[in-house]
């Protein structure tokens, strides 16, 4: 199990892990803290690194006013309210409620987005149907913009198309999956660096906690 593959933020058991095909080995006996947000091991334990230290730099370099923080889902709304957090925004929260699998039977806002330049937050997006819907909605209630980060584009089934026919200004992602084909709507920032500093720095048994900004 590579460093990059425990990388997936917003885990809360083993068994997403294990359906993408990361499988802990029997010898490692690995145990997921789910509060902590570490694995642990016989012989050592092992701390997430957040996209967070890639999309904040590139947020705060859009040079957004009246900018808004937004959470697609009330789950993840502690992650929104820490970005928001750290760049003195306010946030707001999309309410779902679904009638099947990935199909949204109706969405409200729980905030006020009018006359402000939204940023949706989301640990991963699989089909798109939740960031489109949102994108649009907060449109139609008066939003000047609405642009998504998400750490793992999936991107499965119809989503390119749902993410270009959306309000969505701009998708924001990371490089951890290849996409399978090119948007102009879709931003990739590369997480290579990341990895690669920390890295190094472990291997010169320096602090790491430079790389996390929030």
């Amino acid at each position: 199990m590579t460093y990059c593959q425990r990388w997936a933020h917003g885990y809360c058991s083993i068994k997403p892990l294990q359906r993408w095909g990361i499988v802990p080995s029997a010898p490692e006996k690995i145990a997921f803290r789910a509060r902590r947000g570490t694995y642990v091991s016989k012989s050592k334990a092992v701390a997430y690194l957040f996209a967070s230290t890639i999309f904040l730099p590139y947020v705060k370099s859009l040079g957004l006013e009246n900018l808004t923080i937004a959470s697609p889902d009330m789950g993840g709304s502690k992650r929104a309210y820490a970005y928001s957090k750290f760049l003195e925004s306010d946030v707001v929260i999309c309410y779902k409620q679904r009638k099947a699998a990935n199909v949204i039977e109706s969405m409200e806002l729980i905030g006020e987005v009018t006359g402000r330049h939204i940023i949706l937050v989301d640990d991963m997006i699989d089909t798109g149907g939740t960031l489109a819907k949102a994108a649009d909605l907060m449109i139609e209630k008066g939003a000047l913009s609405v642009r998504a980060i998400c750490t793992h584009a999936i991107l499965s089934g119809e989503a390119y198309e749902k993410i270009e026919n959306s309000k969505l200004l701009e998708l924001i992602v990371t490089d951890s999956i290849p996409l399978k084909k090119e948007s102009k709507k879709i931003r990739v920032v590369s997480c290579a660096p990341l990895f690669a500093d920390v890295m190094q720095m472990v291997q010169h048994n320096n602090s790491i906690s430079g790389k996390f900004l929030m």
